[in-house]
């Protein structure tokens, strides 16, 4: 069986495990039985066929996050090939996810499953949860067009994935920081919806902007955990538009 490194899809800072779990709110797992833990687990794929798996550790439902140490460790596969899933947190935040990224999405398996497995070597437990990605998303439009502000943008998708399908619209700096607006919308036509309530605050004269349609299903917790957690899988695809905030037209300017 293969084994690859993880890379990393967000701007996290990887913290080394003694100095994550030293404090920040965190527990460590050698502290907490396996039936005081609450499972969050994410399978994500995009539209380069790039596989995310994300998984954080409550102590209980709502409590705090809890970082695995002592022979504690959590991994994803898709049958061939494994990563190890590592810990990520954000800077001053006491969440503690674990990532594992390196496998692909083939849109002719649309059926393959993925397993994240949480082993404790120390109490010989291991608890297995799998999960399948839905279909993937391709946005028909608009693809690299030009909207003036204000005006409706209609997304459209093939209609065959129009099943759970949410657009959501957002702009951004070139450094990829949130930089003004966000809108959601679930669709409500097969195929294609209408956003038509947007904010821009931004001045310069064409704003890039993000369209993103994220379709959403659920996985399977190893039967050990109860009804305790989550395992949400996810599909998404993203397209570049701009916006024209004057009426006159000027040099395109990123943010």
């Amino acid at each position: 069986m293969q084994v690859n490194t993880p890379m990393k899809f967000s701007l996290c800072l990887s913290i080394a495990a003694v100095w994550l779990l030293s404090g920040c709110g965190t527990i460590n797992s050698t502290e907490i039985e396996s039936s005081e833990i609450h499972p969050l687990y994410e399978l994500v794929g995009d539209s380069d066929s790039k596989v995310e798996c994300i998984a954080t550790f409550r102590h209980g439902q709502g409590g705090s996050d809890i970082g695995l140490t002592d022979g504690d460790a959590v991994s994803c596969t898709d049958g061939t090939v494994t990563v190890q899933m590592q810990a990520e947190q954000t800077f001053l935040s006491s969440t503690v996810e674990y990532h594992g990224t390196g496998l692909t999405y083939n849109p002719d398996e649309p059926n393959k499953v993925y397993t994240i497995q949480f082993t404790r070597a120390t109490r010989g437990e291991t608890f297995r949860s799998t999960g399948s990605l839905p279909k993937p998303m391709v946005i028909s439009s608009p693809v690299g067009a030009t909207i003036t502000k204000g005006n409706p943008i209609t997304v459209s998708w093939p209609t065959a994935t129009s099943n759970g399908v949410v657009a959501t619209v957002s702009y951004e700096t070139n450094t990829g920081t949130p930089a003004g607006f966000s809108s959601s919308k679930a669709a409500d036509s097969a195929g294609g919806l209408i956003i038509d309530e947007y904010e821009i605050s931004n001045s310069a004269s064409l704003v890039q902007a993000k369209i993103r349609l994220t379709r959403d299903s659920s996985g399977l917790h190893d039967a050990a955990w109860g009804s305790r957690g989550t395992f949400s899988t996810s599909q998404f695809a993203e397209t570049v538009i701009w916006f024209q905030t004057f009426t006159f037209p000027l040099l395109k300017q990123e943010l």
